[in-house]
């Protein structure tokens, strides 16, 4: 052995390192491929089992769906009559049902297609694609044949067709996972239990078929039939024993208990009575019980019971199927991480190699090298414990023993260098004085601070800059300290050499020998004087409104605080008033804020000079103003005062040469009877001046609890209200609009219904003010529109391509948002044609700012949409306005409906709002007609649309269809005959 230690103490450390890190990489490596093709093949496998348990399943429902689609259609085949709308809707929403599962089963079909393969799975995209096409043909035939073409054996051809297509995508299903034969059990498990189950659906669905089509043609079942029946049943009932037999065998999960429950409660009870009934009838020949449509429902009904019973089932196949999946994919992670492991390793030791020899070596040839030239400013650095390390350490001791006298001597002459610059450019004056308080230095700081040069300063008594206005006390405390050897620091007002005053802060230091003698004295001085001047401004701020200079809402409770300690002492009320600017904004929007600021210190220069002595004037904010009045001695005596501040106030001011004219609305609260905090007090006469807001004449309005109550309740309607869009609470109604010309519905009106959850249904004229108060609006504007929209394009889609669908705009909505570009999107997105949507205005909304709705509206006009004019003649628009508003329509408010029969006055108005709306070229519609007599009367005022009760009332989206289908324009074509 002895040869062999030779070989390794010979060969260097480096070379020894790599050949055995490149030892242990190779027997790596090869434990990593041999690990890595059984790994992959369990990923492969547990793929490709995914992948038929995924088949299957779609496999399943394609073949439930198509089942039903053809019961469905053989029932209405065999009927005598042609197929009612409600029928062919079913049989419509059945297709597309249909059609949703066969692309979803393409879909992964899709993926897979290899068209020059012979494996089932890569060749199935075309046979299934083949089924599909092969159905629509036939849908196309039968589309025809519900025209009024059919037979009798009509529906029996359908039936075995769609059966053979049902049978071959069974097939197809059973060849594409006949393949895969690892993990037996989950396959063969659930391929079971899918062919048990599609033996079991596949039976109802023929039975519902075949009974669905006798009931259709009222015939009798012929014994050919009953035979099949029977076969049927027996299918069935084979298949009830072994789910009961599986059931036992799995874990009884909440889906399982509750699909048998289904099962036994609807399809072994409801449907098997219903069943026995009609077999029952048959047999004695009388008429059925039910209809084919009612039957084909009840045996849809029982035969979902199969179904949800089998994706019970499927859920613990899915479960296994997904545990081996995931049991392949862990350990696929785990090879991946044992290759970085390995990879880590190996770089991890190649790096200590590299870093605990070749790097201090050459280090440590570098570092003497740079020594022998002279330069001892590069550092010898070797980061290493061992012989290396201390090597270093020690060439690093050499150098610094060589460097440390001319380091010395540099740093001395650095540092005194800094220290005269950092007292020549410092930001203070710097003083020095000896011990008597002779001047010997002063920096230059201190003659830009003062004006005294250098000259006029050392060799005297520092006393020049004394303003005279520092206590001479301060002075003396200030000797006393630094004579004793203690810092002095405090704030003197001293004086430049031109008689300004200004501030300095001052710390003076004493300097003592080597005996402990003060020998001088040092001063730092830095002007404070904007300093002093911003503390002064910030106080003033921190208690006042930068605007008006009244006080603001932190000195309002401090003077609260003091009245209310005053108050308690003498029993005596305080009354708060709120104070709120009428129309406010309209000034700021019209006239600009500079207008608007000026009228607010106009506002409390008035009230302040109207105030009394111990009365509090403060800006609240915006243009809001709180009055305290102290000592109060009766309600009259605060009703007197808040009618004097509102005249103050309504009298007209001038601003740039124009007349103003502002009044305000006044809420009170009073102390301590609505509140005894500040913050209570003001939320009550808040609540109390939006109450008065909303009176009209005098706006003044003192706290109530009922008040309180309604403020309440406002607050957390509106809190349900924020919340309402996100729980799906809204929704949309919609009211017909029928034409008088064609008598059809040409249009409808969108009504948002709000279902509170504890309030139930919450009329609009409750929530949507609120709405509009906090901004709601927005939101829920967007969302009915959007909404509307969507409706009115299903329903062209449904053919009533001409509907007009009519959504209320509130004012927000068009002063809050980008109206028209929102709605440019919304038309982009759902493709309806712009005439189609038509947008209402109430009267009173536009005559608010008309000059700024007309701009408003013309941007929207410029779409293509249409505008209304709602509630038309409850407003004051001149006919002026009404030429120079874009508007489609003219929409008569239900009171001038009401009594349009009985009332001459009514009636002249409807007459006279109709010859205008002629002149003008404006459509006339009416609201809230309830009998034929207002019709009749309406059509000869030259109305040419009404909405009201006598034709309906609002409904949701589903009814709305079935009034489009009542009053749809009749068809002159011939109605086809029938056959005999």
């Amino acid at each position: 052995m002895s040869w062999f230690q030779n070989l390794i103490c010979h060969i260097k450390i480096r070379r020894l390192l790599l050949m055995v890190l490149g030892l242990l990489s190779l027997v790596a490596i090869s434990a990593l491929i041999w690990n890595g093709l059984t790994v992959l093949e369990q990923h492969r496998t547990a793929s490709r089992l995914t992948l038929n348990s995924q088949l299957a399943d779609q496999s399943l429902f394609l073949t439930n769906e198509l089942a039903i689609e053809r019961g469905l259609t053989s029932t209405l085949l065999a009927s005598d009559e042609l197929p009612n709308p409600d029928g062919l809707i079913r049989i419509t929403e059945q297709r597309q049902r249909v059609d949703g599962r066969f692309q979803a089963f393409l879909r992964p079909l899709k993926s897979h297609y290899n068209p020059n393969s012979s494996e089932p799975l890569h060749t199935a995209y075309d046979t299934l694609l083949g089924h599909f096409q092969q159905l629509s043909r036939l849908r196309g035939s039968i589309d025809a044949l519900f025209m009024g073409n059919q037979d009798r054996d009509t529906s029996l051809q359908w039936f075995g067709l769609i059966s053979g297509i049902i049978d071959d995508i069974a097939r197809l299903q059973r060849r594409i996972i006949s393949r895969s034969q690892d993990a037996g059990y989950v396959v063969a498990q659930g391929q079971q239990l899918r062919s048990l189950f599609f033996r079991m659906t596949e039976a109802a669905g023929r039975e519902r078929a075949l009974i669905g089509r006798a009931i259709a043609l009222k015939d009798v079942l012929s014994d050919d039939q009953l035979t099949e029946l029977v076969d049927y049943q027996e299918a069935l009932h084979n298949g009830e024993k072994q789910i009961m037999v599986l059931a036992e065998q799995y874990p009884k999960t909440e889906s399982l208990k509750n699909a048998l429950e289904r099962f036994k409660r609807i399809y072994l009870g409801d449907f098997e009575e219903i069943r026995t009934k009609v077999l029952t009838a048959s047999a004695k020949r009388d008429p059925y019980p039910v209809s084919e449509l009612v039957w084909f429902s009840e045996a849809s009904r029982a035969v979902d019971t199969i179904t949800e019973l089998s994706e019970a089932f499927n859920q613990h196949i899915r479960s296994d199927t997904a545990a081996i999946q995931q049991s392949a994919n862990n350990t696929v992670v785990a090879l991946v991480a044992t290759v970085l492991l390995v990879l880590v390793l190996f770089a991890l030791a190649y790096l200590i190699t590299y870093r605990r020899i070749l790097i201090p070596l050459r280090v440590l040839d570098k570092a003497a090298k740079t020594i022998e030239k002279g330069d001892l400013k590069q550092r010898v650095s070797v980061d290493a414990q061992d012989e290396f390390g201390r090597l270093g350490k020690s060439f690093e001791q050499m150098r610094q023993s060589l460097l440390e006298d001319r380091e010395n001597r540099e740093l001395v002459e650095q540092e005194l260098r800094k220290l005269h610059q950092a007292i020549e450019q410092s930001v203070s004056s710097l003083v020095i004085t000896d011990a008597e308080g002779v001047t010997e230095y002063v920096n230059h700081r201190f003659e830009l601070t003062t004006g005294f040069r250098q000259e006029e300063i050392i060799g005297h008594k520092y006393n020049q800059v004394r303003s005279g206005q520092t206590p001479m006390s301060v002075y003396d405390e200030l000797w006393q300290t630094i004579k004793a050897g203690d810092i002095w620091e405090g704030e003197l007002l001293n004086k430049k050499k031109n008689g300004e005053l200004f501030w300095e802060l001052v710390s003076i230091s004493p300097v003592r020998d080597r005996l402990g003698t003060i020998t001088h004295f040092i001063g730092m001085q830095h002007d404070i004087t904007q300093r002093k001047a911003m503390e002064e401004r910030l106080n003033y701020l921190a208690y006042h409104d930068d605007l008006t200079g009244l006080p603001n809402r932190t000195l309002l409770s401090d003077r609260f605080n003091q009245l209310t300690s005053q108050s308690k002492r003498h029993a005596k009320k305080i009354a708060l008033l709120m104070l709120d600017l009428n129309r406010f904004k309209l000034i700021n929007d019209s006239l600009g804020h500079e207008t608007g600021d000026r009228v607010l210190v106009e506002i409390g220069s008035r009230l302040l000079r109207m105030a009394r002595t111990g009365d509090t004037i403060a800006r609240y904010g915006g243009d809001e103003f709180v009055v305290l009045l102290p000592d109060i001695e009766s309600i009259n005596a605060v009703t007197e005062i808040a009618r004097r501040i509102n005249f103050t106030i309504s009298t007209p001011l001038e601003i740039d040469e124009r007349i103003l004219h502002v009044s305000c609305s006044v809420g009170v609260a009073i102390w301590p009877n609505d509140g005894e905090k500040l913050d209570n007090l003001l939320s009550n006469a808040d609540a109390a001046m939006y109450q008065a807001k909303t009176r009209s004449g005098e706006k003044l309005q003192f706290f109530t609890e009922e008040l309180n109550n309604q403020v309440q309740h406002r607050m957390n309607m509106e809190s349900d209200l924020r919340e309402a869009i996100d729980h799906g609470e809204l929704e949309l109604y919609y009211q017909p609009q029928l034409n008088l010309a064609s008598h059809t519905i040409t249009g409808m009106e969108a009504l948002l219904r709000w279902h509170h959850p504890k309030h139930g249904m919450v009329p609009p004229d409750q929530f949507i003010h609120l709405a509009e108060e906090t901004g709601l609006i927005l939101p829920i504007g967007e969302w009915v529109l959007n909404q509307a929209c969507n409706q009115l394009k299903q329903f062209q889609e449904m053919g009533f391509s001409n509907l007009v669908v009519a959504v209320n705009v509130s004012v927000r909505q068009l002063e809050g948002q980008n109206m028209t570009l929102f709605i440019k999107q919304i038309l982009n997105k759902t493709g309806i044609k712009p005439a189609c949507l038509e947008i209402e205005i109430t009267e009173s909304v536009m005559m608010e700012d008309p000059e700024r709705m007309i701009v408003s509206l013309r941007e929207l006009k410029q779409l293509g949409i249409r505008l209304a004019l709602d509630d038309f003649g409850t407003g004051h628009s001149s006919l002026s306005y009404l030429q120079r508003f874009p508007f489609d329509k003219l929409k008569i408010d239900r009171a001038f409906i009401r009594n349009i029969i009985e009332s001459p006055d009514d009636a002249a108005i409807a007459m006279t709002i109709g010859a205008m709306a002629k002149s003008l070229k404006l459509e006339v519609i009416a609201e809230g007609v309830e009998t034929e007599e207002q019709m009749e009367f309406l059509k000869k005022c030259g109305c040419n649309e009404i909405q009201g009760y006598l034709i309906s009332r609002p409904v949701p989206a589903n009814q709305f269809a079935r009034l489009l289908s009542k009053y749809r324009p009749p068809l002159h074509l011939a109605k086809p005959s029938k056959k005999p």
